[in-house]
């Protein structure tokens, strides 16, 4: 419904799922506002209007046909604007983070992003991020980093076992200086039913 919330708290989380294409992961400590989901039949999108007051979101929004979807989330210091790809098979993929300081930091994996902030709008494509300070003000956007590339095991392997699991070793093979990685186990490929996550 309009105006529905979410609240996490400690140690918590929660998906918001509006359809099999169009999904919100929220971290903890979080609290999600969402306005009701709009057509806007001019411009052949979908409209989702969000206002994040605090914590982490995760989402993924994705066309269907020749529609594509934007999503408005707003943060104490940004209105971000994230827009799928244009195609049939488009896919937006973003986090925004309000920081314990209040600044934000939004990252675009897959999609576009409109970022207003301090009265200017900035554009962030795939596999960029920009942080918006306190006061509104926002740096030019920065590239991400190349992911590690996984050396071992190899990719869609399979154990099996009986009764005792066998031990896997993991490694990287990392592009560059990389100082921290962080780990994350998931039953699923979208990554979304993590079962840990170490650094």
């Amino acid at each position: 419904f309009d105006r529905d919330a979410v609240q996490t708290f400690e140690k918590a989380s929660a998906s918001i799922e509006f359809d099999k294409q169009n999904y919100l992961d929220m971290g903890e400590n979080s609290l999600v506002i969402i306005k009701r989901l709009e057509k806007d039949p001019l411009l052949r999108e979908k409209r989702s209007f969000m206002v994040m007051v605090d914590g982490e979101l995760r989402g993924r929004i994705g066309s269907t046909g020749q529609e594509s979807v934007l999503v408005e989330v707003t943060t104490p210091t940004a209105v971000a604007n994230i827009r799928s790809r244009n195609s049939a098979d488009g896919t937006g993929d973003f986090k925004i983070s309000v920081n314990p300081d209040k600044s934000s930091t939004i990252t675009v994996y897959d999609g576009v992003a409109e970022v207003i902030a301090g009265g200017k709008t900035i554009r962030v494509e795939s596999n960029q991020g920009v942080n918006v300070d306190k006061e509104g003000s926002a740096v030019a956007p920065q590239e991400l980093p190349n992911p590690p590339v996984l050396a071992e095991p190899l990719y869609a392997s399979i154990f099996y076992y009986r009764d005792l699991p066998p031990k896997i070793n993991f490694e990287w093979a990392h592009p560059g200086e990389v100082k921290d990685f962080r780990f994350v186990l998931a039953q699923d490929p979208d990554f979304r039913q993590q079962i840990l996550e170490e650094q």
